[in-house]
């Protein structure tokens, strides 16, 4: 079972203009908690907007929708400071997969950081 937790560090309580953590309709929050469901792209997510968990109408495995989603896309995002770490010793960098544990995504004013298991 994964699970994920994405928590913005902001120096300001300002609107989100640079990384930020997003809900499923892409709008962006403090925090969120996805658990994906087991052999299933399908997740529940709880944000600081709404609180509680709730099944997500998202699919992990489209990769292009969803909380979860548009936060990982960030890393991607060259005008941001970005790294990413794993737990896998003597693990050698593959542009096909990764044993990927988490990730910081940041630029001068605040940061994401998400992690999973």
């Amino acid at each position: 079972m994964l699970r994920v937790l994405c928590v913005l560090a902001a120096a300001a309580a300002a609107a989100a203009s640079g990384p930020s953590c997003y809900d499923d309709s892409g709008s962006p929050v403090d925090w969120f908690i996805a658990i994906k469901d087991s052999n299933a792209g399908t997740y529940a997510m709880a944000t600081s907007a709404s609180g509680a968990m709730q099944q997500s109408s998202e699919n992990l495995q489209d990769g292009t929708r969803g909380g979860v989603s548009l936060t990982v896309q960030q890393l991607w995002d060259k005008t941001l400071s970005r790294g990413a770490y794993n737990d896998q010793p003597g693990y050698k960098a593959s542009s096909k997969f990764g044993h990927t544990k988490g990730f910081i995504v940041a630029d001068d004013e605040q940061a994401i950081w998400m992690v999973h298991r």
